[in-house]
Protein backbone atom coordinates (compact mmCIF):
# COMPACT_ATOMS: atom_id res chain seq x y z
CA UNK A 1 0.00 0.00 0.00
CA UNK A 2 2.75 2.32 1.08
CA UNK A 3 4.74 2.09 -2.37
CA UNK A 4 1.09 2.38 -4.54
CA UNK A 5 0.99 5.69 -2.53
CA UNK A 6 4.30 6.97 -3.13
CA UNK A 7 3.75 5.90 -6.74
CA UNK A 8 0.39 7.98 -6.63
CA UNK A 9 2.00 10.92 -4.99
CA UNK A 10 5.17 10.82 -7.81
CA UNK A 11 2.39 10.88 -10.56
CA UNK A 12 0.63 13.65 -8.95
CA UNK A 13 3.89 16.02 -8.66
CA UNK A 14 4.97 14.87 -12.29
CA UNK A 15 1.60 16.05 -13.82
CA UNK A 16 1.78 19.27 -11.52
CA UNK A 17 5.21 19.99 -12.99
CA UNK A 18 3.90 19.28 -16.54
CA UNK A 19 0.80 21.76 -16.25
CA UNK A 20 3.40 24.03 -14.54
CA UNK A 21 5.74 24.08 -17.42
CA UNK A 22 2.90 24.42 -19.73
CA UNK A 23 3.04 27.80 -22.14
CA UNK A 24 0.93 30.28 -22.00
CA UNK A 25 -1.62 30.16 -23.90
CA UNK A 26 -2.43 33.25 -26.13
CA UNK A 27 -5.52 33.85 -28.21
CA UNK A 28 -6.33 36.26 -30.91
CA UNK A 29 -8.66 36.96 -33.81
CA UNK A 30 -7.75 38.15 -37.30
CA UNK A 31 -8.73 42.00 -37.52
CA UNK A 32 -7.09 44.77 -39.75
CA UNK A 33 -4.15 46.32 -38.62
CA UNK A 34 -4.11 44.82 -35.06
CA UNK A 35 -3.58 40.81 -35.53
CA UNK A 36 -3.08 38.98 -39.30
CA UNK A 37 -1.33 35.91 -40.61
CA UNK A 38 1.78 36.57 -42.23
CA UNK A 39 3.55 33.57 -44.26
CA UNK A 40 2.18 31.79 -40.76
CA UNK A 41 3.18 34.25 -38.26
CA UNK A 42 1.11 36.49 -36.49
CA UNK A 43 1.51 40.04 -36.64
CA UNK A 44 -0.02 43.61 -36.12
CA UNK A 45 -0.06 46.49 -33.80
CA UNK A 46 -1.57 44.55 -31.51
CA UNK A 47 0.37 41.15 -32.05
CA UNK A 48 4.18 42.63 -32.10
CA UNK A 49 2.89 44.31 -28.60
CA UNK A 50 1.88 40.86 -27.02
CA UNK A 51 5.06 39.33 -28.69
CA UNK A 52 7.20 42.10 -26.99
CA UNK A 53 6.07 42.15 -23.64
CA UNK A 54 5.89 38.08 -23.39
CA UNK A 55 9.66 37.74 -24.52
CA UNK A 56 11.12 40.88 -22.43
CA UNK A 57 9.80 38.93 -19.34
CA UNK A 58 10.85 35.35 -20.48
CA UNK A 59 7.74 33.84 -20.45
CA UNK A 60 7.11 30.65 -23.18
CA UNK A 61 3.76 31.13 -24.82
CA UNK A 62 2.30 30.18 -27.69
CA UNK A 63 -0.45 32.19 -29.84
CA UNK A 64 -2.89 31.54 -31.86
CA UNK A 65 -5.62 32.96 -34.31
CA UNK A 66 -9.31 32.21 -34.10
CA UNK A 67 -12.63 33.38 -34.63
CA UNK A 68 -13.17 36.23 -31.63
CA UNK A 69 -16.40 34.18 -30.01
CA UNK A 70 -14.37 30.76 -30.16
CA UNK A 71 -11.43 32.61 -28.45
CA UNK A 72 -13.09 34.82 -25.70
CA UNK A 73 -15.00 31.23 -24.67
CA UNK A 74 -11.80 29.63 -24.34
CA UNK A 75 -10.31 32.67 -22.27
CA UNK A 76 -13.14 32.23 -20.48
CA UNK A 77 -13.20 28.66 -19.77
CA UNK A 78 -9.92 27.60 -20.02
CA UNK A 79 -6.41 27.63 -17.03
CA UNK A 80 -3.54 29.65 -18.30
CA UNK A 81 -5.37 31.62 -21.20
CA UNK A 82 -5.01 34.74 -22.26
CA UNK A 83 -6.73 37.08 -24.95
CA UNK A 84 -6.44 40.19 -27.06
CA UNK A 85 -7.17 42.93 -28.13
CA UNK A 86 -9.98 43.13 -25.47
CA UNK A 87 -11.95 46.04 -24.50
CA UNK A 88 -11.98 46.28 -20.88
CA UNK A 89 -15.73 46.58 -19.78
CA UNK A 90 -17.52 46.60 -16.08
CA UNK A 91 -19.22 43.24 -17.20
CA UNK A 92 -15.69 41.52 -18.39
CA UNK A 93 -13.22 43.24 -15.16
CA UNK A 94 -13.98 40.45 -13.14
CA UNK A 95 -13.55 37.70 -15.35
CA UNK A 96 -9.61 38.39 -16.30
CA UNK A 97 -6.45 39.71 -14.84
CA UNK A 98 -6.28 42.92 -17.63
CA UNK A 99 -2.33 44.20 -18.68
CA UNK A 100 -3.34 47.33 -20.68
CA UNK A 101 -3.62 49.52 -22.44
CA UNK A 102 -2.61 47.74 -25.97
CA UNK A 103 -4.60 50.39 -27.66
CA UNK A 104 -6.99 52.80 -27.18
CA UNK A 105 -9.47 55.75 -28.49
CA UNK A 106 -12.95 56.31 -30.08
CA UNK A 107 -15.07 53.66 -31.26
CA UNK A 108 -16.96 54.59 -34.50
CA UNK A 109 -19.75 53.31 -36.86
CA UNK A 110 -18.79 53.56 -40.26
CA UNK A 111 -20.50 53.00 -43.97
CA UNK A 112 -19.80 52.71 -47.52
CA UNK A 113 -18.36 55.78 -48.62
CA UNK A 114 -21.42 57.35 -50.87
CA UNK A 115 -24.12 55.56 -49.78
CA UNK A 116 -27.23 57.43 -48.77
CA UNK A 117 -27.10 55.99 -45.48
CA UNK A 118 -26.57 59.05 -42.72
CA UNK A 119 -27.92 58.17 -39.29
CA UNK A 120 -27.55 61.72 -36.85
CA UNK A 121 -27.70 59.48 -33.65
CA UNK A 122 -27.90 56.12 -32.53
CA UNK A 123 -31.55 55.50 -32.36
CA UNK A 124 -31.76 56.62 -36.28
CA UNK A 125 -28.72 53.86 -36.62
CA UNK A 126 -31.56 51.17 -35.37
CA UNK A 127 -32.99 51.29 -38.68
CA UNK A 128 -30.02 50.33 -40.31
CA UNK A 129 -28.18 46.94 -40.52
CA UNK A 130 -24.97 47.45 -38.57
CA UNK A 131 -22.09 44.56 -39.04
CA UNK A 132 -20.63 43.05 -35.51
CA UNK A 133 -18.30 39.92 -34.58
CA UNK A 134 -19.76 37.26 -32.26
CA UNK A 135 -19.15 37.59 -28.90
CA UNK A 136 -17.54 41.27 -29.50
CA UNK A 137 -18.04 43.94 -27.28
CA UNK A 138 -19.97 46.17 -30.16
CA UNK A 139 -22.49 43.49 -30.29
CA UNK A 140 -22.82 43.46 -26.68
CA UNK A 141 -23.17 47.31 -26.52
CA UNK A 142 -25.57 47.28 -29.68
CA UNK A 143 -27.56 44.73 -28.43
CA UNK A 144 -27.99 47.07 -24.86
CA UNK A 145 -28.71 50.25 -26.95
CA UNK A 146 -31.96 48.31 -28.68
CA UNK A 147 -30.59 47.62 -32.03
CA UNK A 148 -32.02 44.53 -33.03
CA UNK A 149 -31.17 44.18 -36.49
CA UNK A 150 -27.34 43.15 -36.04
CA UNK A 151 -25.66 41.06 -38.22
CA UNK A 152 -23.00 38.58 -37.11
CA UNK A 153 -19.89 37.36 -38.57
CA UNK A 154 -16.58 35.63 -37.08
CA UNK A 155 -13.81 38.22 -37.77
CA UNK A 156 -14.17 42.32 -39.24
CA UNK A 157 -12.62 41.43 -42.16
CA UNK A 158 -15.82 39.46 -43.08
CA UNK A 159 -17.68 41.91 -41.80
CA UNK A 160 -16.08 45.13 -43.59
CA UNK A 161 -16.70 42.99 -47.26
CA UNK A 162 -20.09 42.94 -46.44
CA UNK A 163 -20.15 46.59 -45.89
CA UNK A 164 -18.32 47.47 -48.87
CA UNK A 165 -20.76 45.11 -51.42
CA UNK A 166 -23.53 46.77 -49.43
CA UNK A 167 -25.00 43.44 -48.28
CA UNK A 168 -25.05 45.44 -44.83
CA UNK A 169 -25.16 49.26 -44.06
CA UNK A 170 -23.42 50.46 -41.27
CA UNK A 171 -20.20 48.56 -39.13
CA UNK A 172 -19.02 49.15 -35.56
CA UNK A 173 -14.43 49.16 -35.35
CA UNK A 174 -12.12 51.59 -34.01
CA UNK A 175 -10.99 54.57 -35.17
CA UNK A 176 -7.76 53.40 -35.63
CA UNK A 177 -8.62 50.39 -37.70
CA UNK A 178 -11.43 52.72 -39.46
CA UNK A 179 -8.30 54.86 -40.26
CA UNK A 180 -6.24 52.38 -41.42
CA UNK A 181 -8.35 50.48 -43.61
CA UNK A 182 -9.42 54.47 -45.22
CA UNK A 183 -5.51 54.58 -45.62
CA UNK A 184 -5.51 51.22 -47.70
CA UNK A 185 -8.45 52.74 -50.08
CA UNK A 186 -11.40 51.06 -48.53
CA UNK A 187 -14.06 53.24 -49.14
CA UNK A 188 -15.28 54.18 -45.69
CA UNK A 189 -16.55 57.18 -43.94
CA UNK A 190 -17.37 57.24 -40.26
CA UNK A 191 -20.85 58.07 -39.55
CA UNK A 192 -21.26 58.49 -35.43
CA UNK A 193 -18.90 58.29 -32.66
CA UNK A 194 -19.43 55.86 -29.36
CA UNK A 195 -17.53 56.40 -26.05
CA UNK A 196 -13.96 55.91 -25.99
CA UNK A 197 -12.43 52.37 -25.47
CA UNK A 198 -9.18 50.44 -23.81
CA UNK A 199 -7.81 47.33 -25.24
CA UNK A 200 -5.77 45.12 -23.50
CA UNK A 201 -4.52 41.72 -22.86
CA UNK A 202 -6.97 39.49 -20.50
CA UNK A 203 -5.92 36.87 -18.51
CA UNK A 204 -7.61 33.96 -16.81
CA UNK A 205 -7.90 34.37 -13.31
CA UNK A 206 -5.38 31.36 -12.42
CA UNK A 207 -2.43 32.76 -14.58
CA UNK A 208 -0.58 33.87 -11.18
CA UNK A 209 -0.25 37.78 -10.18
CA UNK A 210 3.77 37.78 -10.92
CA UNK A 211 3.24 36.62 -14.29
CA UNK A 212 0.46 39.41 -14.99
CA UNK A 213 2.78 42.22 -12.64
CA UNK A 214 6.15 41.41 -15.24
CA UNK A 215 3.91 42.00 -18.53
CA UNK A 216 1.99 44.98 -17.05
CA UNK A 217 5.82 46.42 -16.51
CA UNK A 218 6.73 45.36 -19.85
CA UNK A 219 3.95 47.23 -21.73
CA UNK A 220 4.07 50.16 -19.13
CA UNK A 221 7.75 50.85 -20.35
CA UNK A 222 6.77 49.86 -23.81
CA UNK A 223 4.27 52.60 -23.73
CA UNK A 224 6.39 54.98 -21.93
CA UNK A 225 9.14 54.77 -24.17
CA UNK A 226 7.00 55.87 -27.54
CA UNK A 227 8.10 52.22 -28.64
CA UNK A 228 4.03 51.54 -28.67
CA UNK A 229 3.25 54.60 -30.88
CA UNK A 230 6.34 53.34 -33.23
CA UNK A 231 4.63 50.17 -33.59
CA UNK A 232 1.06 51.47 -34.74
CA UNK A 233 2.83 53.87 -37.55
CA UNK A 234 4.37 51.08 -38.55
CA UNK A 235 0.68 49.94 -39.79
CA UNK A 236 -0.35 52.97 -40.75
CA UNK A 237 -2.33 53.48 -37.90
CA UNK A 238 -2.56 56.55 -35.53
CA UNK A 239 -0.23 56.92 -33.23
CA UNK A 240 -1.94 56.07 -29.36
CA UNK A 241 -0.16 59.03 -27.55
CA UNK A 242 -1.42 56.92 -24.08
CA UNK A 243 2.01 57.46 -21.80
CA UNK A 244 -0.75 59.84 -19.90
CA UNK A 245 -3.09 56.48 -19.38
CA UNK A 246 -0.10 54.99 -17.92
CA UNK A 247 1.14 57.25 -15.32
CA UNK A 248 -2.57 57.92 -14.19
CA UNK A 249 -2.42 54.30 -13.28
CA UNK A 250 0.62 53.61 -11.73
Amino acid sequence: MKRILASTAVLLLFCLGRAEAEPLRVLTEPYPGYSFDVKGEIVGSGADQVHLILTRAKIEYRMEMMPWARAYHLATHEPNTCIYATNHTPERDPLFKWIEPLGGGRVVLVKKAGTAVAPKTLEEAKAFTVGVQRGDYAADYLQKKGFRKLDYASDFGLTLKKLVSGRIDLAMTSEAAFRAEADKGQPLEEVLSMPAAIYALACSLDVPTATVRKLQSELDALVLSGEQDRIYRKYGMPAQHLQNFVQKTD
